[in-house]
């Protein structure tokens, strides 16, 4: 669940476009399979063999509801189900979603478990509107280097209605070029999974050990990754990735449509940890965990917690 809209935006307009983008979402997924469904937006319901859609709009209340579903060509047995509610709350605009599949023999079991994916409509939502998880994601990291930072850095931290983990880079590099320091870490290509669902900070490495020392031992001046994770019982759990397990890591990822396939493609270094970090902020997005995971270099299996 995030709040979105662009800021200084009235609510309203900010409904209006997020309303239109899931039902144009919507209308391109379905329109050849309920051919008479509207192209202008408004409350609509249909259902056929193997696909269902609704969608409901409240323009008044400033709230959308859309649940629809479709058989998996790919997975047999399964079907794709997709849940979306735009509503307000306290004058911020809402939005929750959850993607999965259900197993045909058992309607009461919501399976998300096996693939990581958002629908489109929330990548268009967060591209176009931005989404905010107690702070707004960016699609760049933020750069810490002033106290006003810091305290916006540890409010965050500490914040319990935070859902999203915190990636912050240990780097005395600012810009996104590929960081040496890293095994020349492809910052944009990280940046470009990830930003919609986590929150990335860059911190000159002396005042990252000053800022982290906060929350885990195991820091240092050297260049590192830091994933701090929502609060768990009152506690904040923290994994550290030096810079000599990042240049020398070998993952073997990466997840496919469902637990039987796996992408073999082993990568080394930089490239490697890359994916694996990855994959682990998006099993952490869909399983949340009681404890944060890491998973093995060697070899994609399901991780135990």
């Amino acid at each position: 669940i995030v709040s979105v809209g662009r800021p200084n935006t009235a609510l309203q307009k900010n409904f209006e476009s997020c309303r239109d983008i899931l039902y144009r979402w919507a209308l391109e997924r379905y329109h050849t399979i309920f051919e008479h469904m509207p192209k202008k937006t408004q409350s609509f319901s249909a259902s056929t063999y193997g696909y269902e859609l609704n969608i409901h709009i409240d323009d008044t209340n400033h709230s959308v509801s859309l649940c629809c579903s479709h058989v998996a060509p790919d997975m047999a047995g399964k079907i794709w189900l997709t849940e979306a509610n735009v509503y307000e709350n306290n004058s911020k605009l809402m939005l929750s979603v959850e993607n999965g599949s259900m197993d045909v023999t058992n309607f009461s079991k919501f399976d998300c478990i096996n693939f990581f994916s958002f629908p489109n409509f929330y990548k268009q939502i967060c591209d176009k509107l931005s989404i905010c998880d107690v702070e707004t994601c960016y699609p760049k990291p933020t750069y810490i280097h002033t106290e006003d930072g810091e305290c916006t850095f540890h409010e965050l931290v500490h914040n319990k209605e935070r859902l999203f983990p915190i990636v912050c880079f240990s780097t005395n590099q600012k810009s996104l070029a590929d960081d040496a320091s890293l095994g020349n870490f492809q910052y944009s290509t990280f940046l470009n999974h990830v930003w919609r669902y986590n929150h990335i900070y860059k911190i000159e490495t002396k005042l990252a050990k000053k800022l982290l020392s906060n929350y885990t031992e195991q820091t240092d001046d050297a260049p590192g990754v830091y994933v701090i994770y929502p609060m768990q019982a009152q506690t904040i759990p923290v994994i550290h990735y030096s810079a000599d397990e990042i240049c020398k890591c070998k993952y073997n990822g990466k997840l496919g449509r469902n637990q039987t396939q796996r992408i073999h493609n082993v990568s080394e270094g930089a490239s490697g940890f890359r994916q694996k970090l990855i994959d682990e902020l998006k099993y952490y997005n869909i399983t949340k965990p009681e404890a944060p995971i890491r998973m093995p270099q060697t070899d994609y299996t399901q991780p135990s917690v």
